[in-house]
């Protein structure tokens, strides 16, 4: 254990010995016995005799309901129990330790005292729902869980981190349990257990003492500590602890017990009402009084009090000024209880004065005046004065006629709501204002617009840019701008609105540029989180002649660029695209140009920053728009000196390719197609035959050839006319295309109805059985009508070109001798 625990322990068991009477810890050992032995009690009791006189008018009060007056404690203990007995003869002792520590009780003595009762007899009030069983341990825990801060500040030579003036010593305050760790290593509740260890009290098989104040971790305990953590809250609130706790907190608290102990409004209000009952008739038996009415927030209900919160939180968010809070609180003091005729004085945020407000029957609310300090203001009322006062700072203050018939009691409940209203108004409006302020005095215009450009809030300065425009808000900026005769949004600023993830937007443009006091501006607009947009002008007239003349070059430059049909572009040494033509901008605005585009040639291993750095010809690059979009362009690089914020920086300009690419295709088809077939042409025949030949002898792989010519073509010319002959053609073409090895063979048109088939790769089975294929198809689909004559060569040793084709020709020509229509192979 900590050496300085241990000194803080033996300081307060010393304490406790000198606090508490000695019986204290004897009845203590009964209570926790499980079944307490009523001679030991009496006896212990029977030697106080000032305890003796105070249970026994206790047992004889309104609370137990005697018909006969009882004058023993023998008869005590049978009609009320001999447990009940032992709980009133401890919360009697826990009194007589009051003048040791009344000098931390705030300015009421019995202050700590009432705490502690009410939360112990609220305590096990909860626990007869939560955990029946252990009722008497709930009352038992709550009324020692503060046991350690009696004990310590009747040493008095300890620090106690929760000392503060004004309130009651077991009140927890902001940063209390964490100031007793810095202090102690542990915290109050667990000092409290430890004493009592120490004091001989065995373990009371509850950690309801150890963690009393842990409300935020209430679902993670027992029911027995569940309802310990709410009485001791509950005590904390309704016996007023000043401007630390809101009264809104004790609607919040009763909505958490309402469910943790499934009570409905009524029992939660029963429950109240019984508490309440008990706790005066301890206090009247022993001669304590109770608070002021005004700190007897245990008298109200929670029905009334949920009223007061949704009342005040009306007041503190309404926007309609001290105008507006006056006429709110109007309307609740006559629905609340009937008043119509006061003085209001409420706290203006940011002005440093108080506005006086009136009421009289019939006519509603009207100001008198303002005045920096209430004795100033012209009252007209001075009755009852009721102040407006939360956490030590006054907002206000209300004056009702001396004859006024309202409810003390709850007017002072609401007058507690009202005040932390008007607090939290304050400060609300007191940030506003300033806000607004600040605004209105920037040299800059500045708007806030909806994600559809209209105008939503606007600082004067904007608004006389603007020509003081009529009724901004609610129109689109464009519109606001037009008005003024400035039309310089256009087309871009559509764009930027429909186009979610451009994120900025700026332009610089002349106001008056026809004039000789033209004003040049700075535009931009910042999209936010959420889709509203940050708009602002800047008058940056301040440049040099030089810099104008710059600036109207540039929107001269902005102009042609906008007619070119190039794509114009600038990028970064790493190829962030900053800036697109028009028509290109929403497409590649703020994307790398080495992710959007791959170089049409097969070497890309240079594309990549050092592509722009090294770029001394133009370079062929596909440019993705979008997933269906794209365009074949020829980049031409630029370094650009000095931009950029001194960084390397490019201009590059694409020519777009598309059309050029197209017709350079339809060329090369022209230039090695059959125009009527589709098939390769005699003269590219010629130039494939070279090609595969060349290889075929480089790797030695077989390389075939089939050349046939049409039978019955000349009767089919001659009977049917040249378009059936063409159609003829065409569907041999198709035929051959249906038959062959995509990829592997090559047919072509040789010429007339003449045709020819490159196998590579094929054996002598491979090229006969490519040549049955082609035979069968067209003897299938023509059914004898026509047929071929076919001669199949393989390429030999050392053959040519023209001499492999001169035998394949003469061996079709055999084919034909022979009568046609079918397959020879060459010599």
């Amino acid at each position: 254990m900590h050496e300085h625990l241990k000194s803080v322990l033996t300081t307060a068991r010393q304490s406790l010995e000198q606090t508490f009477p000695p019986a204290m810890a004897q009845l203590l050992r009964e209570l926790v016995k499980q079944e307490p032995n009523f001679e030991a009690i009496a006896k212990v009791i029977q030697l106080d005799p000032a305890m003796s006189a105070a249970i026994l008018n206790l047992v004889n009060s309104p609370f137990y309901g005697m018909s006969r007056g009882i004058t023993d404690l023998k008869r005590a203990a049978v009609v009320l129990g001999t447990r009940e007995i032992l709980k009133i003869a401890l919360s009697v002792a826990y009194l007589q330790s009051r003048s040791s520590i009344s000098r931390h009780a705030g300015p009421e003595s019995f202050a700590n005292w009432r705490m502690v009762v009410w939360s112990a007899i609220a305590a096990e009030l909860l626990a007869e729902r939560l955990a029946p069983e252990a009722m008497h341990k709930a009352y038992l825990c709550t009324l020692l869980k503060d046991i350690s801060l009696v004990a310590l500040a009747g040493a008095g030579e300890t620090p106690l981190p929760s000392s503060t003036p004004g309130t009651p010593l077991t009140a927890l305050q902001p940063g209390q349990l964490e100031a007793e760790r810095d202090l102690w290593s542990i915290d109050h509740g667990e000092l409290s257990t430890e004493l009592l260890s120490l004091w001989g009290i065995p373990d009371l098989g509850c950690d309801g003492i150890r963690h009393h104040h842990d409300l935020a971790g209430i679902d993670g305990h027992p029911p027995l500590t569940q309802a310990i953590i709410l009485a001791t809250r509950w005590a904390e609130l309704v016996n007023d602890c000043g401007d630390v706790h809101s009264p809104d907190s004790i609607v919040l608290l009763a909505n958490l017990t309402r469910y943790t102990a499934a009570y409905t409004p009524e029992e939660l209000n029963h429950l109240r009402l019984t508490c309440l009952e008990r706790f005066r008739s301890m206090l009247a038996t022993i001669g304590i009084d109770e608070a002021h009415p005004s700190h007897r927030l245990y008298e109200h209900s929670v029905q009334s009090m949920q009223s007061f919160h949704f009342q005040s939180m009306e007041i503190a968010g309404t926007d309609g000024g001290t105008d507006g809070v006056a006429t709110l609180v109007a309307r609740q003091l006559r629905w609340n209880f009937g008043l119509d005729e006061w003085n209001l004085a409420l706290h203006e945020p940011g002005l440093n004065r108080f506005s006086l407000y009136a009421s009289r029957p019939g006519s509603g609310v009207t100001p008198l005046g303002a005045a920096q300090q209430l004795d100033d203001l012209p009252w007209d009322i001075t009755g009852h004065r009721v102040d407006l006062s939360a956490f030590g700072s006054q907002w206000g203050e209300l004056r009702l006629r001396a004859n006024c018939h309202a409810d003390e009691s709850e007017l002072g409940l609401y007058v507690r709501f009202l005040s932390r209203a008007l607090e939290q108004y304050a400060r609300r409006q007191a940030v506003l204002v300033s806000k607004a302020r600040t605004l209105d005095n920037l040299p800059v215009g500045v708007a806030r617009l909806d994600a559809q450009g209209r105008v939503a809030e606007i600082n004067l300065r904007l608004f006389d840019l603007l020509g003081n425009p009529r009724n901004p808000k609610g129109r689109t900026m464009a519109d606001c701008l037009g008005q003024s005769g400035t039309t310089v949004l256009g087309a871009d600023w559509d764009s930027f609105l429909t186009t979610p993830r451009r994120t900025a937007f700026s332009k610089i443009f002349f106001l008056n540029s026809t004039t000789d006091d033209a004003h040049c501006m700075y535009l931009c607009a910042h999209r936010q989180t959420g889709g509203e947009i940050l708009f602002m002008i800047e008058d940056i007239t301040e440049l040099t002649a030089v810099q104008k003349q710059a600036l109207q070059h540039g929107e001269f430059l902005g102009q042609i660029v906008k007619s070119m049909q190039d794509v114009v572009l600038t990028v970064s040494a790493t190829g962030l695209i900053a800036y697109a033509s028009p028509a290109y901008a929403d497409d590649l605005t703020g994307r790398n140009l080495f992710e959007c585009a791959t170089p049409a040639t097969e070497d890309s291993a240079m594309w990549g920053p050092e592509a722009l750095a090294s770029a001394t010809s133009p370079i062929e690059v596909l440019l993705r728009l979008d997933a269906k979009r794209s365009l074949n362009l020829e980049l031409v690089v630029s370094s650009l000196l000095g931009a950029m914020g001194g960084t390397p920086s490019y201009l590059v300009v694409g020519r777009d390719l598309t059309e050029i690419r197209r017709l350079e295709d339809k060329l090369r088809r022209q230039a090695t197609r059959d125009g009527l077939t589709g098939l390769f042409n005699h003269y590219q025949f010629n130039a494939l035959l070279e090609r595969e030949m060349q290889r075929s002898l480089r790797t030695g792989r077989p390389l075939g050839l089939l050349f046939f010519d049409l039978d019955g073509f000349k009767e089919i010319n001659d009977t049917r006319g040249h378009q059936a002959g063409d159609e003829l053609l065409r569907e041999i073409a198709q035929a051959l295309r249906a038959t062959i090895r995509k990829g592997t063979d090559f047919p072509c048109r040789y010429g007339g109805d003449e045709f020819a088939v490159i196998a590579t790769e094929s054996s002598a089975s491979g090229l006969m059985a490519l040549a049955e294929r082609i035979h069968a198809f067209v003897s299938n689909r023509f059914r004898g009508t026509v047929g071929m004559s076919m001669g199949a060569a393989l390429l030999a040793p050392h053959e040519k070109p023209e001499d492999l084709l001169r035998r394949a020709d003469k061996a079709a020509y055999a084919a034909k001798a022979a009568g046609g229509n079918r397959i020879c192979w060459a010599d």
